[in-house]
């Protein structure tokens, strides 16, 4: 089992509502955004919706994902601990300085899937691109 499918299974154990994906795609596997997006079942093709973020950001929008239900600040979904543990090890796993993209507009965000709510982290260097999305729905 890759690392990726490890993180996606840990959200998986440790998150009571929703779900949420991860892939890193490696020299060859790295396509277009919006062939990758499009492959990945995402409404929008496009970075137009996302910011890029530094790290710190990065870390704090993949912690408040994955800890609370997306409709809420307060309803909580998995443990602060977990999801500070899971959000550093993504981060963490992207070798040298990649651009972080979140889907935040305005103070708010824009999902990018189908879902009711959804928000994640896109990383993006020379010859890897890696994602963690998370998902919820009402």
């Amino acid at each position: 089992m890759n690392f990726a499918d490890q993180l996606e299974d840990k959200i998986r154990d440790c998150r009571s509502e929703g779900y949420g994906i991860c892939r890193i795609f490696h020299g060859r596997e790295v396509v277009p955004i919006k062939k990758g997006l499009k492959q990945l079942g995402m409404l929008s093709t496009s970075l137009s919706f996302c910011i890029e973020v530094d790290k710190s950001k990065a870390l704090e929008v993949l912690v408040t994902a994955l800890r609370y239900h997306l409709s809420s600040d307060t309803y909580e979904v998995m443990s602060e601990n977990n999801s500070k543990e899971i959000a550093k090890e993504f981060i963490e796993a992207m070798p040298g300085k990649p651009k972080l993209y979140v889907n935040e507009i305005w103070g708010g965000y824009e999902p990018l899937t189908n879902h009711h709510y959804d928000r994640g982290i896109m990383a993006i260097d020379k010859g890897i691109v890696a994602i963690l999305w998370v998902m919820d729905d009402v």
